[in-house]
C-alpha cells in the first residue's frame, strides 16, 4: 500500500526562487496544538447521561483549510494541500460515535480566503460551549513577515506577498482562542522544515525570520498548561508525499491511524497517543528514516479522537461497563456510559456498577456514576448498598461522595450491618468518623446483636474500639448471645484490647451466677496464673463459662496462654468441652494460627476432628485462616484431610482458594482428593485458577485432576482464569492441555470470557491456542 521508492518532497524545487519572502520550511504549517484543560469535563450533578452511541458529551466544531493553489503567482503552488484537507474533512463528518454533531467547515483553495477563515476563527469559534471539541486544520505555506519578523503567518489563497500583516492570517498569540470557552481545541497540519531553498543572504535573513516567528509561536503553545504539540517533522526535515496515494506521508498515516490501525489497545477507541505512535512508526518507516514526527506535550491521560470498533453487544457493553467499574478504568467507563451503558446496571449478584466502583475504592468513578443518575440507594443480593461496600473496604473518599449524594447511614445487609458496622469490623477510623458526624448510631446492632464496639474489639481494632468507647458505646453490651466486647476480642486473641476493655471497666457475666466462677474467668482475662491457681483451690470450677458460654479455657486458648492452659486441663479441665457455637478451644487455636496451643491442647486430649455448626474441623479452620506449622500439627494428630464442612468445602479447597501452596502440598502429601469438589461443583484447581494462584495450579496440574473439569456452571479453570485476566495461569494450563474451545453452558469460551472482562491479551493467547487447537484436531 506504501512504496518507499518514488517519494517526493512536494515538486516544490523548482519554484525556489519564486518569492525569497516566503521560507520553505513552513509549507502546511506542522503543528498540532491540543489545548485540553481538563481531559473529561465532568457535568453538573443532574446533567442527564449521553445518549447511545456518544463517547462525548459536545459537539465538534471543526475548520479544515488547505490552499494548493494561491491567486498571486509569486507564492509557489502546493500539490497536495487540498486534498489532505478534503481527506480530514471527510474523515471527522464520520465520528457521530464521539461528538453530539460534527459541524465541518471545508475552505480549499479558491474558498480558504483571510476573510473567510477570519469569520470562522473570530465568530464561529465562540459558540462552541466548554464540553465542546475545536479542531482546526490548516495545510498550506506559512511564515513570517519582513517587516514584523515575530509574526508567525497562515498564507491564504488571497494573501499577497508585499503585505502579508494584512493579507494572511495571525497565528502567532493565538488571538482567536481567547473568548472561547472550550476546553478541548486542537490546531492540526502536516509540516515541512527544510530551509534548503534559501541560498542568499536575503533567503537567509527570510529563513532566521521565519524561524524566529516559528518558535515563537511554538513557545507559546508549549508554555500553555493542557497543551501538546505534534510536528510532523524536526526542524530540519522535509515533509514528504506518496504520489500514488496523492497524500502526503504523514497525513495519510495519520487518517490511517484514526481509521483504526492506531488502536493498539484494540478498545475501539483510537486516542491522540495512539494517532501520534502510529503516524510517528508508519511515516518514518515510509520516508525511510528522513522524517520523523515530534510531540512534546503538557497533557495529562488520554483524549479520545475516533471510534473505530463496531458496536457491542448488549451484553457485550454491559459486562465491559462492569469491569472497567472493578478495575477503576475512568477513560473506558465514560465511553462505555456515552454509547448506552446503565448506569445502574447488574452483576451476577446484583452488585451496580456504583457498589463496584465504591468497593474498590475508585473515587473519580464513584463521582462520575452519581452525576449520570447511579442509584445509591440500590442494593445487591446481600442486601448491601455502595455507602456499605465502601465501609467494608474503608475506602473514605468514596464513602464522601455517596454521602454528600445522600446515601443512608441506617441502612441494614441482610446480616443487620449498617455501614458504621461495616467499617467497625473494618477498623476504619475516618470513615467511622465520617459516619457519626452523619448521624449514624453507636447503639445499632446486627442481626446477632453485635455493636460497633464489639465488631472492632473482635476484629482486633483497637484505634477503633477505644474511639467508640471514648464517644460514649457501652462497653458491656451483650449481643444475642451474652457475649460481650471483652469476650469477643478475647476468643480472637486480641490481647491489647481485652487488657484494655478490663482496664476500662469491661464487667463479666458467668452461668450460674457463682463469684469464684466469675473471678477465675476474669483472673485468666489477665493471665493472672496464681490467682487462677489460688481460685481452683477455693472451689472454682475448672469449666466455668461465661454467659455467652466462653470458658476458662477456650478463653486462655484464644489469648494463646500456654502455661494457662496447662493448668486448667491439669485440673481437670475439658479440652473438647463444645462452645454454644460448637467450637472447641482447638478451633479457637487454629483460626488463631497458634501451634503452641494446639499442641499443648492436643497433648491433653483435644480431638482433631469435632466440628463447629458449620461443619469445618480444626484442620478447615487452619487451612483457612492458619499456617502450613498448624496445618502440618494437625495431620500428625492423624486429623481427616478430606473432611467436608456444610458448604462442601474441604480443607485443600479452602487452603487453594487463599493460596497457601506449601498448605496444599502438605494435604496432598497427606491423602487430600485433590477431584473433590463444593457445592457449585469446583475443585481447587478450579478455586486456584480463578484466584491465580500459578503455584497450586502448576502443582495441582502434577496430580491426576481433570484439568478441563467443569462447574457447576459448565466452566472450567481455563475460563475462570481468562475472566479474571490470570495470563500466568492460562498459560500453565494451556501447558498442560487446557482445551479453549469448550463452552459453558451459556455457549461461552474462554477466549471470550477474557474479551468481554477486557483482558485483551489473555484473548490473544487463547485465540492462538484455540488455533492450534483446532489444526491439531482436523490435522488428525
Amino acid at each position: 500500500m506504501r512504496k518507499k521508492a518514488g517519494l517526493s518532497c512536494g515538486s516544490m524545487e523548482g519554484r525556489a526562487a519564486a518569492n525569497r519572502t516566503l521560507d520553505k520550511d513552513f509549507i502546511a504549517l506542522g503543528v498540532l496544538v491540543f489545548l485540553l484543560l481538563q481531559l473529561m469535563p465532568q457535568p453538573c450533578c443532574g446533567t442527564p447521561a449521553s445518549g447511545p452511541g456518544e463517547l462525548q458529551s459536545g459537539d465538534l466544531y471543526a475548520l479544515v483549510v488547505g490552499v494548493s493553489k494561491y491567486r498571486d503567482p509569486k507564492i509557489p503552488a502546493l500539490d497536495l494541500a487540498d486534498r489532505d484537507a478534503r481527506a480530514f474533512g471527510e474523515f471527522l463528518r464520520t465520528q457521530k460515535r464521539i461528538f453530539k454533531t460534527t459541524r465541518v467547515t471545508l475552505l480549499t483553495n479558491e474558498k480558504a480566503t483571510k476573510s473567510e477563515v477570519e469569520k470562522y476563527l473570530y465568530y464561529t469559534l465562540p459558540k462552541a460551549g466548554k464540553n465542546d471539541t475545536i479542531i482546526l486544520f490548516f495545510s498550506g505555506h506559512g511564515g513570517a513577515d519582513p517587516v514584523r519578523p515575530n509574526e508567525f503567518l497562515f498564507l491564504t489563497h488571497d494573501a499577497e506577498p508585499e503585505y502579508l500583516a494584512t493579507t494572511a492570517v495571525r497565528m502567532t498569540g493565538l488571538d482567536f482562542l481567547k473568548g472561547v470557552e472550550a476546553e478541548r481545541v486542537l490546531i492540526i497540519a502536516d509540516a515541512c522544515y527544510s530551509g534548503r531553498f534559501a541560498t542568499s543572504g536575503d533567503d537567509m535573513k527570510a529563513k532566521a525570520a521565519a524561524s524566529s516567528s516559528l518558535r515563537s509561536f511554538l513557545h507559546e503553545a508549549r508554555s500553555s498548561s493542557g497543551r501538546a504539540i505534534i510536528m510532523s517533522g524536526n526542524k530540519d526535515q522535509l515533509s514528504w508525499e506518496v504520489p500514488s496515494l496523492k497524500h502526503s506521508v504523514f497525513t495519510f498515516n495519520l487518517i490511517e491511524g484514526l481509521k483504526g490501525k492506531a488502536d493498539k489497545d484494540h478498545d475501539g477507541v483510537v486516542t491522540l497517543s495512539e494517532a501520534y505512535e502510529y503516524a510517528y512508526q508508519q511515516t518514518r518507516e515510509d520516508t525511510q528514516g528522513r522524517q520523523h514526527p515530534q510531540i512534546e506535550t503538557k497533557v495529562a491521560g488520554t483524549f479520545p479522537l475516533s471510534y473505530v470498533a463496531p458496536p457491542l453487544t448488549p451484553a457485550q457493553l454491559k459486562q465491559q461497563t462492569m469491569n472497567s467499574a472493578k478495575s477503576g478504568d475512568l477513560h473506558k467507563l465514560t465511553q462505555l456510559i456515552g454509547m448506552g451503558g446503565d448506569v445502574n446496571t447488574r452483576d451476577e449478584e446484583n452488585n451496580t456498577i456504583l457498589v463496584q466502583a465504591a468497593r474498590n475504592g475508585h473515587a473519580e468513578l464513584v463521582k462520575l456514576l452519581l452525576s449520570r443518575g447511579a442509584d445509591p440507594a440500590a442494593r445487591n443480593n446481600k442486601r448491601e448498598t455502595a455507602l456499605m461496600a465502601a465501609c467494608q473496604k474503608g475506602q473514605s473518599d468514596a464513602v464522601k461522595l455517596l454521602l454528600a449524594a445522600g446515601a443512608a447511614v441506617g441502612v441494614k445487609d441482610h446480616e443487620g450491618f449498617s455501614p458504621l458496622a461495616f467499617a467497625a469490623r473494618g477498623g476504619h477510623l475516618e470513615v467511622v468518623r465520617l459516619l457519626l458526624n452523619k448521624g449514624a448510631g453507636m447503639k445499632c446492632r446486627t442481626d446477632s446483636g453485635k455493636t460497633p464496639l464489639m465488631l472492632a474489639a473482635g476484629a482486633g481494632r483497637k484505634e477503633v474500639a477505644r474511639f467508640l468507647f471514648e464517644k460514649g458505646s457501652e462497653i458491656n453490651a451483650k449481643a444475642l448471645d451474652s457475649s460481650t466486647a471483652v469476650t469477643d476480642a478475647a476468643r480472637r486473641g486480641h490481647v491489647e484490647i481485652t487488657r484494655y476493655l478490663l482496664g476500662q471497666g469491661a464487667d463479666i457475666s458467668v452461668k450460674d451466677g457463682r463469684y469464684l466462677d466469675k473471678e477465675l474467668i476474669r483472673a485468666v482475662l489477665r493471665e493472672d496464673l496464681s490467682e487462677v491457681e489460688a481460685l481452683l483451690a477455693r472451689g472454682a470450677a475448672t469449666d466455668a463459662q461465661t454467659e455467652s458460654g466462653d470458658s476458662a479455657l477456650s478463653i486462655a486458648a484464644g489469648l494463646h496462654q500456654v502455661r494457662m492452659i496447662g493448668l486448667l486441663m491439669k485440673s481437670g479441665a475439658n479440652p473438647n468441652l463444645l462452645l454454644p457455637s460448637d467450637d472447641t478451644p482447638l478451633m479457637i487455636a487454629a483460626r488463631n494460627g497458634r501451634a503452641d496451643v494446639m499442641k499443648r491442647l492436643l497433648d491433653g486430649g483435644a480431638e482433631a476432628d469435632m466440628r463447629d455448626q458449620e461443619g469445618n474441623t480444626a484442620l478447615i479452620c487452619a487451612c483457612e485462616h492458619g499456617s502450613p506449622e498448624v496445618v502440618g500439627l494437625l495431620l500428625s494428630a492423624k486429623a481427616n484431610p478430606n473432611a467436608r464442612n456444610k458448604k462442601g468445602s474441604t480443607a485443600i479447597i479452602l487452603a487453594s482458594e487463599t493460596g497457601r501452596l506449601e498448605t496444599v502440598r502438605l494435604l496432598l502429601q497427606a491423602g487430600a482428593d485433590a477431584k473433590a469438589v463444593d457445592a457449585q461443583g469446583n475443585n481447587a484447581l478450579i478455586i486456584s485458577s480463578r484466584r491465580g494462584h500459578a503455584g497450586i495450579v502448576r502443582l495441582l496440574c502434577e496430580r491426576t485432576v481433570d484439568v478441563n473439569v467443569r462447574n457447576t456452571r459448565g466452566r472450567t479453570a481455563l475460563m475462570l482464569a481468562a475472566t479474571n485476566g490470570n495470563k500466568s495461569v492460562v498459560k500453565a494450563l494451556l501447558a498442560k492441555g487446557a482445551d479453549p474451545r469448550i463452552e459453558d453452558w451459556e455457549g461461552y469460551t474462554a477466549q471470550a470470557l477474557a474479551f468481554d472482562a477486557g483482558h485483551e491479551e489473555v484473548a490473544g493467547l487463547l485465540t492462538q491456542s484455540a488455533i492450534v487447537s483446532t489444526h491439531a484436531v482436523s490435522s488428525d
